[in-house]
């Protein structure tokens, strides 16, 4: 038998071994899933906010297709206000926010309203995903290496917490000196949100790392970078979930109340920037302006509030067995 017939024939047999392995991962993942799952289908409001957030996300996506004929420049508030005529089910579901009239649907609350779920939402999104690796990156590093790299890093987190977010994110972006946009608004919250997650992951990671599996992994040579990587921030997953779901939450608020304050996004729709050019008009009898906008923004936070509840008590195995 030839060198290279050997060789196929070697890996042959090593991917025959490998493949059992593999098979069991996969069944073993989804077992877990499903168990996760039926877990988190106990609490109806875990639900109920997944669901309504997923509606969320798929309006936003879909906005051209349900509002046909509009796009972000042709509806922009600024340019063509908002419908003069209060809700109704005539012409649903475009009335039901209110209209301009019965052929123009740029000028409907409806349009403000799905455009401005799109720039609201991204940057509540990407911002609890930005700040929530710097966080994690952070935490882990000083809670795993410890000695005066982590005394110095626990004194940036307290020094970071101790500063009141908005304020701060509002200072950071007049100091900036140019107009507020997503993508600067993004990187703003991330840059002054990771503290919380830093300092919750900085406490686990010093938990877990004097664990027998991490001794026996640094007995067997395992780099420190992988130790932290493939076995302390995978038991530590549940924490990074929830904290980043919440966060969520805070950004969208985050992001409305300076949009209001007509400090953040002025360059495209959001929920906050209508609620600013509509309250002038609310009493004049066009409630329906200031209404729906505001209906989303807390609808929206309590959803996302309700989905990190659930994921805590998901999470909580303990919790989820003695309520079932």
């Amino acid at each position: 038998m030839s060198e290279s017939s050997q060789n196929s024939s070697i890996l042959t047999i090593r991917e025959m071994n490998e493949k059992p392995k593999r098979d069991s991962a996969k069944a073993l993942g989804a077992t877990q899933f499903l168990r996760f799952w039926q877990r988190f289908c106990q609490y109806p409001q875990g639900i109920i906010g997944l669901c309504f957030v997923s509606a969320l996300i798929c309006m936003a996506i879909f906005a051209p297709i349900i509002t046909h004929g509009v796009t972000p420049q042709s509806y922009f508030i600024f340019q063509v206000g908002f419908g003069n005529f209060g809700p109704s089910f005539a012409d649903f579901p475009a009335r039901i926010f209110g209209y301009t009239n019965s052929s123009d649907l740029q000028h409907s609350v409806f349009a403000d309203v799905i455009y401005g779920a799109r720039a609201t939402l991204l940057v509540g999104f990407l911002s609890a995903f930005f700040s929530a690796v710097i966080g994690v990156c952070i935490g882990a590093v000083a809670g795993f290496w410890g000695g005066w790299f982590d005394t110095v890093v626990s004194r940036i987190i307290e020094l970071a917490l101790s500063l009141p977010f908005l304020p701060l994110a509002i200072a950071l972006t007049l100091a900036a000196g140019v107009q507020a946009t997503v993508p600067s608004l993004i990187i703003v919250f991330s840059s002054v949100g990771w503290a919380d997650i830093a300092r919750i992951i900085r406490a686990n990671v010093i938990a877990l790392a004097g664990s027998e599996y991490v001794e026996a992994a640094r007995s067997a040579g395992v780099g420190n970078f992988r130790i932290i990587w493939r076995h302390i921030l995978p038991n530590a997953t549940a924490p990074i979930i929830i904290f980043t779901t919440l966060s969520v939450a805070k950004f969208i608020t985050a992001e409305a109340t300076l949009d209001f304050l007509l400090l953040g996004i002025t360059n495209t729709t959001t929920w906050g920037n209508t609620l600013a050019s509509a309250k002038d008009y609310m009493f004049e009898g066009n409630w329906w302006w200031v209404f729906f906008p505001g209906f989303f923004i807390v609808l929206t936070v309590l959803s996302i509030n309700f989905i990190g509840e659930a994921l805590r008590s998901t999470f909580n195995v303990r919790e989820s067995v003695i309520g079932s």
